[in-house]
């Protein structure tokens, strides 16, 4: 974890919040990364294997999705869902320079998701950063 974020970043704090989003969804990965691509935490039971590629592709796709709302003036508050045969990813930005990324099986409750990712975004703006 080579971020410039790990050294100011309360990592036990966010550790703590991605496994409770882990549990409570039943993901086979919740990470965070900087804009970078940067891994900073994943979750303790990740089943990916090439976690570090999936770090950057979810940093370059959350980018991206944020440039394309907001060049459609759909505001700064974006969210990706990629959902394909054999799971999901549900990907949202927590600032303008830090991403979370959630990787569920294809019959995972997206819903469910959606709003728990939402409310572990909340806690770490109210307590981390």
């Amino acid at each position: 974890m080579s971020s410039k974020y790990t050294d100011r970043l309360n990592l036990k704090f966010i550790s703590s919040i991605i496994t409770d989003l882990n549990n409570v969804t039943m993901s086979e990965a919740v990470l965070i990364c900087d804009k970078d691509g940067h891994l900073i935490t994943v979750s303790d039971n990740c089943t990916v294997a090439d976690i570090n590629t999936v770090t950057a592709l979810v940093a370059t796709a959350t980018g991206v999705s944020r440039r394309i709302g907001l060049s459609l003036n759909f505001g700064d508050d974006m969210e990706l869902i990629l959902k394909g045969t054999k799971g999901m990813l549900l990907a949202k930005n927590i600032t303008d320079e830090l991403f979370i990324g959630v990787i569920a099986a294809k019959d995972a409750n997206l819903a469910m998701i959606n709003l728990q990712t939402k409310q572990a975004i909340a806690q770490l703006k109210d307590k981390v950063l």
